[in-house]
C-alpha cells in the first residue's frame, strides 16, 4: 500500500541510507554532519502533514515512548523494545497508528539540532535510523504513520494549543497532584565520581520505567549547602534528605515529563480522532485526568507491552511476514480482530486497562482454547485423505512413467487416460490433491483463523 508516509524511506534509499532493505552504517558514519541534517528536515517536512479529515477504521496514537524516541529511555534495546511493541500491537490490532517521528527532535526546521558534530550525537542518530529502518514493514504498508508538528509550533507549544483552556487548567491541578505523589515516595543518593555528580532516583515504580532516573548535577548545585559538598566530595556518595531532595525538585522535572508527553499525545489524537495508545499505566492515569469531555475519559487503554502475554508466540514471527498475513488474510484479520475485542471486554471490562494477569487470563481462558480447537479440525480433516493418497499411490507412479515414456503433459495425459484405464486413478490423484490444498478453507471463516495461522508462521520459523 502506497502512503505519503512510506516517502520517507524513498529518501533514505536515494541517499543511500538504505540499501537493498537494510540499514547503511558506514554511509551514515560517511556523511557530512550538514547532509545528515538535511535528511532529517526532508523526512520530517514529510511526516508533518496530519491528515485534515478522519482517517477510517481503527487508528490509534501512540505515546512518544511508545513510538520508539530517545526521550524515555536513549539505550537503543530499551528503544527497539518499544518500537517491537507498538509494530505487533498495531500488525494484530489496529488499522493505521501515529507514531512520533523521533527525528525531528534533531531536525533544523523543525526541532533543536546539536550545536555540533560529536561521537556521541552519531551514535544517537545511528539509533534513531536503526529504530525507524526496523519499522520499515508497517510505515510502508500504512499501518503504522510517522507524525510531526507543524513547522510553526515546536512540541510543547503544539501541544499547549491543542488542548484548550479547560484541559490546560486540569493540567494544573493534574501537575500538583502527581508532584505531591512522587514527592511521597521519592528517594534521591548523591554519588561523586570522576569530577561528576550524579542524582539517583528511585520511588513510585509507576513514575520509574527501568526502577530509577539518573540526573546530572552542576557544580553549583550545591553551593548554598557547603557543608554536604564538602562530605560528598570525601565520602563518594550522600542520601539526600527529604528537605534536599524537595530543592532539588527533581520529582517535578519526572513529573513535567509525564504531563508533557501525555498532552502531545491528546493533542495529537484531538487531531486525528485516534484511540490513545501508551504501555506506561501513569500516561493512561494522567489522560484521563486531564480530559476535557466523556468521550476522552473512555480512551483506548490496551496497554501495548501486554501483547507479549496475550499472544506469547508472535514475537517468533517477524515483522515483514505478519505484514504480508494481515493483507493476504484481510477479512479474516477484521474477523478475529472483532472476536479479540470481546474477548478483551469479557476478561478486563471495557474501562479498565490490561494488566498482566488479564492478558494471561485471556489467552489461557480464550485463545489457546480456540487455537486447540482449530488445529483438532485441521488434524481431523487430514486424516479423512489419508486413504486416499495411499491408493493413488500406484497410479501417481503410473502417470509419471507414462509421462516420461510418451512427453506427455499431464493435462495431454488426462484426455487419454480412459483409453489407458487410468481415469480412476487419476482423477483420485487431482482429487486428493485438491482436497490436501482445501483442508484450511475449513476454519477460515472461523473467528480465530488469523491467530491460528499466526501460530503456525511462528512455529515454522522456529522449526527452521
Amino acid at each position: 500500500m502506497k502512503t505519503q508516509t512510506s516517502d520517507v524511506f524513498e529518501s533514505l534509499k536515494r541517499t543511500g541510507i538504505i540499501k537493498r532493505g537494510r540499514l547503511q552504517q558506514s554511509r551514515l558514519e560517511n556523511m557530512s554532519f550538514t547532509s545528515i541534517l538535511y535528511v532529517l528536515d526532508e523526512i520530517t517536512n514529510i511526516t508533518s502533514q496530519i491528515p485534515n479529515t478522519r482517517i477510517p477504521g481503527k487508528t490509534h496514537c501512540a505515546s512518544i515512548g511508545l513510538s520508539g524516541a530517545a526521550s524515555e529511555c536513549a539505550a537503543f534495546t530499551c528503544r527497539r523494545n518499544r518500537a517491537d511493541e507498538l509494530a505487533r500491537f498495531s500488525a494484530l490490532y489496529s488499522d493505521h497508528v501515529f507514531f512520533h517521528n523521533f527525528l525531528a527532535d534533531l531536525s533544523p526546521s523543525f526541532g533543536h539540532p546539536p550545536d555540533v558534530d560529536t561521537d556521541d550525537v552519531r551514535l544517537r542518530l545511528l539509533d534513531d535510523f536503526r529504530v525507524l529502518s526496523y519499522l520499515q514493514p508497517l510505515v510502508e504498508s500504512g499501518i503504522l504513520i510517522p507524525y510531526s508538528t507543524p513547522r510553526v509550533y515546536c512540541l510543547s507549544c503544539f501541544a499547549k494549543s491543542k488542548i484548550g483552556n479547560e484541559a490546560s487548567r486540569r493540567v494544573t491541578k493534574a501537575k500538583r497532584t502527581l508532584n505531591q505523589m512522587l514527592m511521597n515516595s521519592i528517594d534521591v543518593t548523591l554519588d561523586y565520581f570522576d569530577g561528576e555528580t550524579w542524582a539517583a532516583c528511585t520511588g513510585n515504580t509507576s513514575f520509574f520505567e527501568h526502577g530509577s532516573v539518573h540526573f546530572s548535577l552542576d557544580d553549583d548545585a550545591l553551593v548554598d549547602r557547603p557543608r554536604l559538598f564538602r562530605e560528598l566530595r570525601r565520602n563518594g556518595s550522600l542520601h539526600a534528605s527529604k528537605t534536599l531532595t524537595r530543592d532539588l525538585a527533581f520529582h517535578e522535572i519526572i513529573v513535567e515529563n509525564i504531563l508533557y508527553n501525555a498532552i502531545y499525545q491528546m493533542a495529537v489524537s484531538e487531531l486525528t480522532g485516534a484511540d490513545l495508545l501508551s504501555h506506561r499505566a501513569i500516561e493512561v492515569d494522567v489522560l484521563q485526568r486531564i480530559a476535557c469531555d466523556n468521550s476522552m475519559s473512555t480512551m483506548n487503554s490496551v496497554i501495548a507491552k501486554h501483547w507479549t502475554n496475550m499472544v506469547p508466540f508472535v514475537g517468533d514471527v517477524t515483522l515483514r511476514d505478519l505484514v504480508k498475513l494481515r493483507y493476504r488474510e484481510r477479512h479474516s484479520f477484521v474477523q478475529y480482530r472483532s472476536a479479540l475485542d470481546e474477548a478483551v471486554a469479557a476478561v478486563v471490562g471495557e474501562r479498565e486497562a490490561l494488566s498482566d494477569k488479564h492478558a494471561r487470563s485471556v489467552y489461557s481462558d480464550i485463545l489457546a482454547p480456540e487455537l486447540g480447537r482449530l488445529e483438532t479440525k485441521i488434524a481431523e480433516a487430514k486424516r479423512d485423505l489419508v486413504k486416499t493418497p495411499i491408493l493413488s499411490a500406484l497410479g501417481i507412479t503410473a502417470t509419471i512413467g507414462i509421462g516420461m515414456y510418451s512427453g506427455l503433459m499431464p493435462s495431454e495425459l488426462i484426455a487419454i487416460a480412459k483409453p489407458l484405464g487410468l481415469g480412476k486413478i487419476i482423477y483420485d490423484v487431482i482429487q486428493s490433491t485438491l482436497s490436501m490444498s482445501d483442508v484450511e478453507k475449513e476454519i477460515r471463516t472461523e473467528r480465530f483463523y488469523f491467530l491460528w495461522k499466526i501460530n503456525h508462521s511462528a512455529s515454522s520459523h522456529r522449526r527452521h
